[in-house]
């Protein structure tokens, strides 16, 4: 019997050792968790701040004197105290590694009211107020933000409240937003023959069959309305349209830079090079008559038959085609994203990018 008391004795402990450190394991994990929100959480009983993420952004600039790298905080204030308190940008402080102050970046709009930045407004008591700061960094160094209440009236300062800011921890997808235009032109214009980069940041949501359907159909109706003296069957149509966007898949070249980067919007400039296709029709016209016009007994024969041979021409050529020469101002790819994928916006001046990747026919 003693034997027994002994053993259920010791299993008792064991499993009360047990216990204890699963359940020390779970404070220390809870400890830790706290600890890290902690951090980007700071309060002084009167108000709470809250540093709710943050990413590089690219704001739109009318000086190029004016680009450079910009990091955006998303920060979240809570008003703990009795009575109302205005909140207000002019509060908040960013100072960098040498204690300089750093100039936050004001008169960011977006009309879809995705990103704002923090502006001044009054919180009651437990109510929350969220927005954006904006400042130039340089990737890799250290700041300090402060938000220090202002008292108008009175020589009695509140203490700050301070969050280190680590700009290596954000990661700059600035220039990764290129990919949008390029895979949108890829399978628009390019029937998807090029290969593309990908990134899960960055998907379309925008309906590219219909896009490219909606492209190739524009393209049918500007080649035959050209050439409108030959009946084209809706098949050759179709196999020159497919052998110019090979050959435009191939050669074209493209080079965008983001004009814009918040984060539901992206603007890209971009001056497409294309397989051109400028003044080929008047200038085989114009070969063609001089060396075949005495063949055909009526003008209408030999429109006819020049239509025809324009066709079977350029294709046969297609590889030997010069560039388009850039146009003096660029064309800008508009993308907003909703529910998580990026959807191109229709700019005034889509039928003449269009045009572009009919290389100007």
């Amino acid at each position: 019997m003693n034997k027994i008391y002994k053993w259920s004795v010791l299993a008792a402990t064991t499993l009360s050792l047990v216990a204890c450190g699963a359940g020390a394991q779970k404070t220390n994990s809870q400890q830790s968790k706290t600890e890290k929100t902690a951090k980007n959480v700071v309060s002084n009983g009167q108000m709470e701040l809250s540093l709710k993420g943050g990413q590089y952004i690219k704001p739109p600039v009318l000086n190029e004197s004016e680009d450079g790298t910009y990091l955006a905080l998303q920060l979240e204030f809570k008003n703990l105290a009795k009575d109302s308190v205005t909140v207000s940008d002019s509060d908040v402080t960013i100072y960098d590694a040498d204690n300089n102050k750093v100039q936050l970046t004001t008169g960011i709009y977006d009309k879809s009211e995705a990103f704002q930045l923090l502006k001044s407004d009054q919180l009651a008591q437990d109510k929350k107020l969220t927005g954006y700061v904006v400042f130039p960094v340089e990737k890799g160094k250290t700041y300090e933000l402060q938000y220090e209440r202002k008292t108008y009236g009175s020589d009695k300062k509140s203490k700050p409240l301070k969050i280190a800011i680590d700009s290596s921890k954000y990661e700059d997808k600035v220039e990764a937003s290129t990919l949008l235009a390029d895979e949108y032109i890829n399978q628009v214009f390019f029937s998807g023959q090029r290969k593309i980069k990908k990134d899960a940041d960055f998907v379309l949501g925008t309906d590219l069959k219909k896009e490219r359907s909606d492209f190739r159909a524009k393209f049918a109706a500007d080649f035959t309305r050209k050439l409108h003296d030959y009946q084209f069957p809706e098949e050759e149509v179709t196999q020159f349209i497919d052998a110019y966007e090979k050959e435009n898949a191939k050669r074209a070249k493209l080079t965008y830079k983001v004009k814009q980067y918040l984060p539901d919007k992206v603007v890209i400039s971009l001056n497409p090079e294309t397989v051109s296709m400028e003044k080929t029709i008047l200038n085989h016209m114009q070969t063609f008559y001089q060396e075949h016009r005495k063949d055909y007994s009526s003008i209408i024969e030999a429109n006819q038959a020049q239509n025809k041979a324009y066709r079977e021409d350029m294709m046969a050529s297609l590889a030997d085609r010069p560039l388009t020469i850039p146009d003096r101002y660029e064309y800008q790819l508009t993308f907003v994203k909703k529910d998580g994928k990026w959807e191109v916006e229709k700019s005034y001046n889509s039928d003449s990018f269009m045009e572009k990747f009919e290389g100007n026919l």
